[in-house]
């Protein structure tokens, strides 16, 4: 299994009015471990983008879980962790 894992701590900007995290920002993390995951495989994004002429991959999703414990709100930490796993 590949594995990779972010330390997000949320700022004033990841929240709306209530200062619950706005829903897109996820996918902004999510899209962020993508790239690590794609890193730890040994493929460094940004030399890839300066050397080749690589613009990106498929990646398919058999499946995306969100897991909440409980709500996060500004200036907790949120830990997210993206893997692949074979067959």
């Amino acid at each position: 299994m590949l594995k990779a894992k972010q330390r997000i701590r949320i700022e004033w900007g990841h929240c709306d009015p209530s200062g619950l995290i706005f829903n897109p920002n996820y996918y902004i993390w999510m899209d962020s471990g993508s790239h690590q995951l794609i890193e730890a495989a040994g493929f460094p994004t940004t030399e890839m983008l300066q050397t080749t002429t690589f613009r990106g991959c498929a990646l398919v999703s058999s499946g995306m879980t969100f897991r909440h414990q409980r709500g996060k709100i500004w200036k907790q930490i949120l830990y997210h962790a993206t893997r692949i796993q074979q067959g």
